[in-house]
């Protein structure tokens, strides 16, 4: 029973489906032989020729390089344009993933990984009408994951909603963001982490350069992520240098944009994870880390986990340069583009986390297990555990699950879009609560459970049963793909803007409607308890 929530676990929170065939490449045409050119599978990017593939009904590009390999001097710094080629370029297999591996045994790492691996994935239409572009940005922690991965094969969601869909890859862990002192002198601006962050943003450059030669309309680009993508989507919202880069902006399980760190919590993180190398002591600290294997890092980077999210403190954070100040502070204030936006959550995010970190049995003495999972101080620990008593829960996992959704999801999501709304943006939100057929559906709708509806394909854990399942795939995908087109939706959706006199949330599941007393008022609550993460986030944004 352990193992089968184990795998559950890594589906959930982590989408581990098996990537698609990858491989080592030769060169152009593999096997050396001739090609056979099929009318719009050949196209001229600025990088050079690429050659893709004719699957149901679309022009497959995969493992298309958009960056240098960061090896060697390159590793640590921000990324660098791939200097291109002049023959055809065989898009045909996705390059590998980019060195990972997971803290726990719940699954195995990608089984093909590389430093090499900074690529771009296209699924494009035949016809010369120019498309809306989806750029899917993966989630996994920032430290699992790649944009190849089967369960992102976007031939259904492009097929459905008559768009361009891009997936890439980008650097994890150590290797995307790790942020020392040492590296400030070798960085113009004096900057230090955040390379995974850029690696996101030079892939936003090539589709702005080269999407139309696919079809794609480069003046129509929505970027949408979960979890940690969707934290990712968030800190381009953020970032100056990303503006004019896109047009519309989704955001699956981002926290309401909380997600990106302080200095002091990536950069006490890093030194953490140096001290566990043998280059502490080294009088060339870049050197040194940059002549240690993969292996060796990867082994660095297992720190204990911080919270119930399962993470220590890599990845985005604000650096001063790249990224000024938090991202929800910046739109606040009116500083981030005016582009619409779609944030929300699933029902029961946080159950996919406690599955295997708490005992279902667990005792009302066991609430101050909420202190360590939640990251409280003693004080908040005692003020939560006074507004949201056990009573009325079953055990601590359930009080854990429903609250711990609030505190890192809904309620977040809720005051990001009265911050936008009252910052004159067009936000809408939602929650999702579709729950798949079959052996999906044995946990609710979990962190990541989404995903598996946006791309419309089975796990390899069960799959879709049901006609329900189909009704949530074509709702999600014709309202994505509308806002992609419009950044809007038609009133056929019944998902009008979130606004201070009419705070419509959807509720995304089987006959679903508006919301009208979201998650039972608790998120009032807590933000009249002052207690939801924005605190660590330096923001003074009350309802």
């Amino acid at each position: 029973m352990k193992r089968f929530i184990s795998v559950m676990l890594c589906v959930f929170a982590l989408g581990c489906s098996p990537s698609d065939e990858t491989g080592d490449r030769v060169g152009p045409g593999l096997d050396g032989g001739e090609m056979t050119q099929e009318r719009g599978l050949r196209v001229e990017t600025n990088l050079g020729p690429v050659i893709g593939t004719d699957e149901n009904g679309l022009r497959v590009f995969r493992g298309m390089p958009y960056a240098q390999a960061p090896v060697g001097d390159l590793r640590f710094r921000p990324p660098v344009g791939h200097a291109g080629w002049d023959e055809d370029f065989v898009a045909d297999i996705h390059s590998a993933a980019c060195p990972q591996q997971l803290d726990n045994a719940i699954a195995p790492p990608e089984p093909n990984q590389s430093e090499d691996c900074l690529s771009i994935n296209v699924w494009a239409h035949k016809d010369a009408e120019l498309k809306p572009v989806l750029v899917w940005v993966h989630g996994g922690g920032f430290l699992v994951g790649n944009g190849g991965r089967s369960m992102y094969d976007s031939a259904k969601l492009a097929n459905r909603g008559d768009v361009v869909v891009v997936t890439f890859n980008y650097r994890l862990g150590m290797l995307g963001f790790l942020a020392l002192d040492a590296f400030r002198s070798e960085n113009e601006a004096g900057a230090t982490g955040n390379y995974a962050i850029l690696d996101q943003r030079l892939a936003f450059e090539w589709v702005r350069d080269n999407i139309e030669a696919f079809g794609g309309d480069p003046n129509q680009v929505t970027i949408f992520g979960q979890s940690a993508g969707a934290i990712s989507v968030c800190t381009h919202l953020g970032m100056p240098g990303s503006d004019g880069l896109y047009h519309g902006a989704i955001i699956q399980s981002g926290t309401g944009c909380w997600g990106p760190w302080l200095p002091s919590q990536v950069e006490d993180d890093s030194r953490a994870y140096l001290e566990a190398t043998e280059c502490a002591e080294s009088d060339d600290v870049p050197a040194c880390l940059r002549a240690l294997s993969v292996d060796t890092l990867l082994e660095a980077q297992r720190l204990p986990a911080k919270n119930i999210l399962g993470q220590a403190n890599i990845g985005p954070y604000v650096d001063g340069v790249n990224l000024p100040a938090q991202p929800l502070q910046r739109l606040a204030a009116g500083a981030v583009p005016r582009v619409p936006m779609i944030i929300g959550s699933t029902a029961l995010e946080v159950a996919a986390f406690t599955l295997l970190r708490l005992v279902p049995a667990a005792t009302p003495e066991d609430y101050d297990a909420l202190r360590g999972l939640l990251s409280l101080s003693d004080e908040d620990q005692a003020r939560l555990k006074e507004v949201f008593p056990l009573e009325g829960y079953a055990n601590v996992k359930e009080l854990i699950d429903e609250l711990g959704t609030d505190f890192y999801f809904s309620c977040p999501n809720l005051l990001m879009a009265r911050v936008g709304t009252r910052a004159g943006y067009s936000m809408r939100q939602y929650e999702f609560g579709y729950t798949p057929g079959g052996v999906l559906g044995v946990f609710g709708a979990l962190h990541s459970t989404d995903e598996f509806y946006i791309f419309g394909n089975e796990s390899e854990s069960g799959g879709f049963s049901t006609e329900l399942d189909e009704q949530g795939i074509a709702y999600l995908q014709d309202a994505w793909t509308q806002f992609a087109r419009n950044g809007a939706l038609d009133m056929a959706m019944n998902w009008p803007e979130f606004t201070d006199d009419n705070p419509s949330i959807r509720a995304i599941e089987p006959d679903g409607e508006l919301i009208d007393n979201f998650r039972g008022g608790r998120c009032e609550l807590l933000f009249e308890a002052g207690l939801l993460p924005q605190r660590a986030a330096q923001v003074d944004l009350m309802p």
